[in-house]
């Protein structure tokens, strides 16, 4: 148990003056604290990003913001929006088989059960 703690003290000495025979390097210089962010920069950095990983690839190539998967999702939120009474869309989740005056019982079934807003 002695020789253990020896030779670990011997390697802690020895690291420790290794270290500090060392000739030491000046720090990389930093950065201004105030660098600009244009446009470009920005869009150099997403495209470094990206370019690292393999996902990030696939969304280089199709868009960050586009897509098949983006355009379903969009248009699939945008028709289950509940339609407003008084516009055209009013019977969209109301099932009807008629149309102008004939229409306005479905109109009032809509309103009533929530179908419209």
């Amino acid at each position: 148990m002695r020789a253990f703690v020896a030779a670990s003290l011997i390697l802690a000495l020895t690291a420790t003056t290794a270290r500090a025979q060392a000739p030491a390097t000046a720090p990389a210089p930093l950065p201004p604290l105030r660098a600009k962010l244009t446009d470009e920069a920005i869009r150099q950095a997403v495209q470094q990003t990206l370019a690292e990983d393999k996902k990030g690839q696939q969304l280089a190539r199709e868009g960050a913001y586009g897509g098949e998967k983006v355009e379903n999702f969009s248009r699939q939120f945008s028709e289950s929006k509940i339609p407003d009474c008084l516009h055209a869309d009013a019977l969209k989740f109301q099932p009807t088989f008629f149309g102008g005056l004939l229409a306005i019982p479905f109109w009032v079934a809509a309103a009533v059960r929530g179908k419209c807003r």
